[in-house]
């Protein structure tokens, strides 16, 4: 029998403003959209926890998810790592936009709720 587990809360899914083109790696914009990245990463790895203990998921659901999870937390480490590099801002800018990208995808996953047996 296939059931579907409850959908992420609301405020997991909400879309996270990245700074404009204008504003430097330095400034202060930046700073509170990596932290804010951090954060709903943090909380979406918690949901994933919950979701798991509470539902049998599809082997295929699985394997999926655990993919994308271990791909967001090689580009916090990385991003991580470039943040530190203030000689080369803008590759820490594109790890910041890549690691992003992929917590949206992994957000837009949870938004259709995952397929259990």
């Amino acid at each position: 029998m296939t059931s579907r587990v409850v959908s992420a809360p609301p405020h997991l899914l909400q879309p996270i403003r990245p700074p404009g083109m204008m504003e430097t790696w330095w400034d202060p914009m930046w700073t509170g959209y990596s932290n804010k990245l951090q954060k709903r990463f943090s909380d979406l790895m918690d949901y994933q926890g919950q979701v798991v203990g509470a539902a049998p998921i599809r082997p295929a659901t699985h394997a999926k998810m655990e993919v994308l999870q271990n791909k967001l937390i090689k580009l916090q480490a990385d991003y991580d790592l470039k943040a530190q590099d203030t000689s080369r801002p803008e590759r820490a800018q594109d790890s910041c936009k890549k690691y992003a990208m992929n917590l949206t995808k992994y957000v837009n996953g949870h938004k259709v709720g995952i397929g259990v047996e």
